[in-house]
């Protein structure tokens, strides 16, 4: 069954009371049908769970939407449907292809997948370090007949680094880089991109705008919308114990300004935390120039 989200939009009418800012964006990594491995590794959603999710988007009225379509909504040569969500896949796992892919068919449902551009890069080896298993990466084919089908396929770095911690060279190859091979394997333009661990600055959101990219998507963000920047996305984790009462929830409107008011007190926390900190850093380095200076004396 070939589904196009656009063609689908097209037929939907207008709706004034739906803001383009409110869509939620949630995130989805693995799916499996390892139940030991999804009760182990928060990222695994078994598969089943998955299914319970479609089935209470399809009950509750949602259509998901990706990217591109938004992007379309914005040049506003499409109207958005009434219930809006965008599904996003970090890391592009093949079981993505192989259990999440024919349930969203199923569905009539589509996903943004965010790839690695490394083509040779076949299975998660950043995660190696951290001792989850090692699970296959999509194929290039994989990904051309995602995109065939309505999917959209986003950029996910190269090799999976943290942006926020390489030098600036290593930097614009990775989202530079990704983009110019992921649209080779697809012969299409890749408008989306997810970072790394979701971490982003300034820097790297100028660099992401400047390589063409048009949505950038991080996790937490200092915003109380998931699309008020489009350069920093927010999404709704997706955790191996979410189940449909959580999605549920996640789809509220007042969690998203929980999420926001979550982040914002974090960072408040870890504001105080660094000035204590560097508070407690000048005290020790003060007595030790005040020890100095006496043993200097005697």
């Amino acid at each position: 069954m070939n589904f196009y989200p656009t063609e689908i939009l097209r037929q939907q009418e207008q709706n004034g009371d739906i803001k383009s800012d409110n869509i939620t964006v949630l995130m989805y990594h693995q799916i499996s049908e390892n139940k030991a491995i999804c009760r182990k590794y928060w990222t695994c959603l078994h598969v089943d769970i998955f299914h319970k999710h479609l089935k209470l988007l399809e009950q509750l009225g949602y259509t998901p939407i990706t990217f591109k379509d938004y992007q379309l909504v914005l040049s506003g040569e499409l109207a958005l449907p009434r219930r809006p969500v965008i599904i996003t896949f970090d890391d592009g796992y093949e079981h993505v292809y192989n259990l999440a892919y024919p349930l969203l068919q199923k569905y009539g449902m589509a996903a943004v997948v965010f790839s690695i551009g490394n083509r040779q890069l076949e299975t998660n080896e950043w995660d190696q370090s951290e001792g989850i298993p090692t699970f296959r990466l999509l194929k290039d084919n994989q990904l051309r007949e995602l995109q065939a089908n309505g999917f959209e396929i986003g950029a996910h770095s190269m090799d999976h680094s943290d942006l926020t911690t390489i030098p600036d060279s290593a930097l614009r190859q990775e989202i530079h880089g990704a983009k110019y091979y992921l649209e080779d394997v697809l012969q299409s333009p890749v408008i989306s991109i997810s970072y790394p661990y979701g971490l982003v600055n300034s820097p790297i959101k100028a660099l992401v705008r400047s390589a063409g990219f048009q949505f950038g998507c991080a996790v937490s963000t200092p915003h109380p919308s998931h699309l008020s920047d489009h350069y920093e996305i927010g999404r709704s984790t997706i955790l191996n114990s979410t189940g449909p009462l959580a999605l549920g929830i996640r789809l509220l409107r007042a969690y998203t300004y929980y999420e926001w008011a979550r982040h914002r007190l974090s960072r408040v926390r870890g504001y105080r935390w660094r000035r204590k900190r560097k508070a407690l850093r000048e005290s020790a380095r003060i007595k030790q120039d005040e020890i100095t200076t006496r043993e200097a004396v005697t």
